[in-house]
C-alpha cells in the first residue's frame, strides 16, 4: 500500500509561501547588462548627466541656501532684537588726543581733503577725521566682495579653476595686483546684486556700482576690516586665505612704511586723483584697522600720517 506523500505548507502573515526560487534567466540578465552599459556609456560621453557631479551641485547649491536662509535670519534677528547680532558691536572709545593730532597734521597738506578712520581690533579704541564722508574705493573694493565669493564657491572648493586660474591663485593675485584680469572675471560672475545682497546679509551697509566699484565711507569699510580681522565677518579658512595674502611683505609708501616693527595686511587703490589705503597694522598679537583717504594727496603723504597713526595706536 502505497503512502501519499504530502508536501509541508508554510504560511508567512497569512499567504502562502512558495517553496521554489525563482532564478533570474540568460534574458533577463543579458538586457540588465545591456542597459548598464548603456548607462555608463552615456555618462562617459556626456550624452546623460553624471549622477555624481548632479548630487555634488545639489548639494552645494542646498548649503548656499541654507547659509543664505541663515544670513537673512541673522539680519531679521539684528533687526527686532530677539537673537544678538552675528557682528557684536564693540564699546568704541575715542583716542582724543590721536583725534587732535591728526587734526593738526592734516592742515600741513592744504591742497589735500582727508578722511581717515582707526579702530583697534581688540579694544575699540577708535580716531577719525571726517570719517563719514563717502569715496568710490577702486580696486580697494576687491575686500567688500569676499561675503559673496565665500558664500557662493566653497573655501573647500578654491582649488577648483575657473577662467584659466584656481580660484585661490585668482583671489592671491586680485588682491595682491593692481589690476588682475582673473579677479574682474571673478566678480562678474558673482554679479553686483549677488555681491550687495550677501555683503547687507553678512550686516555691512556697503554696496558696488556696475563696475563693482564701492563706494562707502572710512568708518564703514574700517569696521568691516576690524571685524574680518577678528574673525567676525567670514569663515576661517576664507579669511586665512585672504590675510595669507595681503601680509605679503612689501616696501612701498603707505601704510607699509608708516609703521615701525609691524606687520600690514593692506589693499591701494589710485583713482581720480585720490589715493586710497586700507588694511590691518599689526604689532606682535595686536593689530588695528586704518583706512585713509587722501583726495588731491600722495602714497608719501599717506606714509607721514600712517606714522602719526601708528605712534598713538602701536598697541
Amino acid at each position: 500500500m502505497k503512502k501519499n506523500k504530502t508536501k509541508n505548507v508554510y504560511y508567512v502573515h497569512g499567504f502562502k509561501a512558495s517553496s521554489t526560487k525563482r532564478r533570474l534567466g540568460a534574458p533577463s540578465l543579458l538586457t540588465g547588462i545591456m542597459i548598464i552599459s548603456f548607462l555608463a556609456y552615456g555618462v562617459w560621453a556626456n550624452i546623460l548627466p553624471n549622477p555624481a557631479v548632479a548630487f555634488r551641485t545639489g548639494t552645494d547649491k542646498i548649503a548656499t541656501n541654507i547659509l543664505n536662509q541663515n544670513n537673512v535670519e541673522n539680519q531679521k534677528s539684528n533687526i527686532d532684537g530677539t537673537a544678538p547680532a552675528k557682528n557684536p558691536q564693540k564699546i568704541k572709545r575715542k583716542n582724543k588726543e590721536l583725534n587732535r593730532e591728526l587734526a593738526i597734521k592734516t592742515r600741513e597738506y592744504r591742497d589735500v581733503a582727508w578722511s581717515i578712520y582707526v579702530e583697534d581690533v581688540d579694544s575699540g579704541l577708535t580716531a577719525s577725521l571726517d570719517e563719514g564722508d563717502d569715496y568710490h574705493m577702486g580696486s580697494v573694493s576687491r575686500l567688500v566682495t569676499l561675503p559673496a565669493l565665500e558664500s557662493k564657491v566653497n573655501p573647500d572648493r578654491w582649488g577648483n579653476y575657473l577662467f584659466g586660474k584656481s580660484v585661490k591663485d585668482c583671489v592671491n593675485s586680485g588682491l595682491g595686483a593692481g589690476n588682475d584680469a582673473c579677479y574682474d572675471k571673478l566678480t562678474k560672475y558673482l554679479s553686483k546684486d549677488y555681491i550687495n545682497k550677501t555683503t547687507k546679509a553678512y550686516g555691512y551697509d556697503i554696496e558696488v556700482d556696475q563696475n563693482f566699484n564701492a563706494k562707502t565711507s572710512p568708518d564703514k569699510l574700517g569696521t568691516y576690516l576690524s571685524d574680518l580681522k577678528r574673525g567676525q565677518s567670514l569663515f576661517a579658512k576664507t579669511r586665512r586665505a585672504v590675510f595669507d595674502t595681503l601680509y605679503s611683505p612689501k616696501q612701498t609708501a603707505g601704510l607699509s612704511l608708516g609703521c615701525g616693527d609691524c606687520r600690514v595686511a593692506n589693499k591701494q587703490s589710485y583713482d581720480n586723483n585720490t589715493a586710497i589705503d586700507a588694511g590691518i597694522v599689526t604689532h606682535g598679537s595686536r593689530s588695528y584697522a586704518v583706512v585713509i583717504v587722501a583726495k588731491g594727496g600722495t602714497f608719501d603723504q599717506i606714509t607721514d600720517i600712517a606714522q602719526t597713526i601708528d605712534h598713538y595706536m602701536q598697541p
